[in-house]
């Protein structure tokens, strides 16, 4: 006898998973290949460090508008049929990069490609969330987040070798051949979720709650507090990390690269345990607010810890390494955490809106920090170049308290469905009263 359509399988839903998983990695190493052949580009093109930098921001110059665009999107069509879409226009813009003759065409392919990537995790996540019930999904969405970790591990792997064997070109020709491939297997084996009707029994299907309803709540303003500050760390890692550990701590280059992914290995174990204590407290019958916010917000109050002793505590440049991986670690897990609270407290139809707008805050709001961040360290003239880096860390480290202690004071999400529910439910106002009135 077949399962009934909503039931949970979770054979089905985690092939989905690890398909989803794919995507991400190959989202990844589509966004970090560029600054793999940055030098053999300057060279070719005669750009200065400058004009590179403003190549490489070009991916983001659409993305939070498309990202927000996607999440609408994701609310009226199907997960499956959108993520084969953002697959096939990845595959297409990557070869307009392969064949580029002057740095302007490399710049309108990379704003495509913003285009095409600023939805995918959002509709990622709405799409693995319709296969597990909200008990269960922290795992599979730190899963799928892991794929973006294991792209960059792979493009630091894999692209400098095809680069220097075959040109830097090469890369986004077999880019595109690998996107194009993931298209092929999800448009074979990809399925829509169907455990929303179960998850949203008790709220009417059909019932809208206004945006702006929806973002003055204060569990999800808490909450995209904390997507915030754990964002502003791992843009912050991503930039700066790599020239801290050869500017200010004093590795030569390829010791910082080997270090580097040190740090991204390190934080995938925190990652997935701290996911998984979550998930164990959820299936015992321990509030989402305990198991999920308060979670949440001590690991934003512990990597904030972690970055502030960074300055103020003389450790060893290995033991400095350690604390920025744990304080990474505890950012990602954030990420986990925040979205499946934001999953669990809107209702299923507006899900793929709302988790776009919470990603397009976080990576809007998060722009500054590396510029921030650089401008303390040019600022820091007179003093060691560690000094610098580590104030940049140290203003990190007291975002994440600031909003850990947010957090903690405002997220509840078991008061925040009731609240959303009780509004959707409200009747509505006797027009016909009011006119004759």
């Amino acid at each position: 006898m077949n399962p009934p359509a909503t039931a949970y399988r979770p054979a089905r839903a985690w092939s989905i998973t690890f398909l989803v998983f794919i995507f991400m990695m190959v989202n990844y190493i589509d966004k970090v290949a560029l600054g793999l052949v940055a030098v053999p580009i300057m060279n070719e093109f005669h750009l200065s460090p400058t004009e590179f930098g403003v190549l490489a921001s070009s991916f983001y110059w659409l993305f939070p508008v498309a990202c927000v665009a996607g999440g609408f999107l994701a609310n009226r069509y199907r997960a499956k049929t959108l993520l084969l879409i953002m697959a096939l226009l990845w595959s297409a813009a990557q070869l307009p990069i392969a064949l580029a003759a002057s740095a302007t065409a490399i710049v309108v392919a990379r704003v495509l490609l913003g285009i095409g990537e600023g939805p995918s995790g959002p509709t990622a996540t709405h799409a693995i969330f319709k296969w597990f019930p909200n008990e269960r999904r922290n795992l599979p969405q730190t899963t799928m987040l892991m794929g973006a970790t294991f792209g960059i591990m792979v493009a630091s792997m894999v692209i400098p070798p095809i680069s220097a064997q075959w040109g830097w070109r090469a890369c986004f020709v077999i880019m595109s051949g690998v996107g194009l491939a993931w298209a092929v297997l999800w448009a074979l084996f990809g399925a829509e979720g169907t455990l929303d009707v179960a998850s949203d029994a008790g709220r009417s299907a059909a019932a809208k709650i206004p945006y702006r309803t929806l973002l003055c709540n204060a569990t999800i303003l808490g909450t995209m507090g904390l997507h915030f500050v754990a964002d502003w760390m791992v843009v912050l890692a991503t930039t700066w990390l790599p020239a801290y550990l050869q500017q200010a701590l004093g590795f030569d280059a390829v010791t910082a690269g080997r270090l580097f992914a040190l740090v991204v290995v390190v934080s995938i174990p925190i990652n997935f345990l701290m996911s998984y204590i979550s998930q164990r407290l959820l299936t015992s019958g321990v509030s989402s607010r305990g198991a999920r916010g308060m979670v949440a917000c001590a690991c934003t109050t512990i990597a904030g810890l972690l970055l502030c002793v960074l300055m103020l505590v003389p450790f060893s440049p290995m033991q400095k390494v350690y604390l920025l991986a744990a304080a990474l670690g505890l950012a990602i897990t954030v990420f986990t955490l925040a979205i499946g609270i934001v999953g669990e407290v809107v209702p299923a139809g507006q899900r793929g809106a709302m988790l776009a707008i919470s990603n397009a805050i976080a990576t809007v709001g998060t722009l500054p920090a590396p510029i921030i961040t650089g401008w303390l360290i040019q600022t820091s003239t007179g003093q060691p170049m560690v000094h610098g880096y580590e104030m940049g860390f140290l203003l990190t480290g007291a975002l994440m308290l600031i909003g850990a202690g947010i957090g903690y004071r405002y997220i509840d999400p078991e008061r925040a469905r009731k609240a959303l529910k009780a509004f959707a439910e409200r009747p509505a106002p006797d027009l016909t009263l009011q006119r004759a009135a």
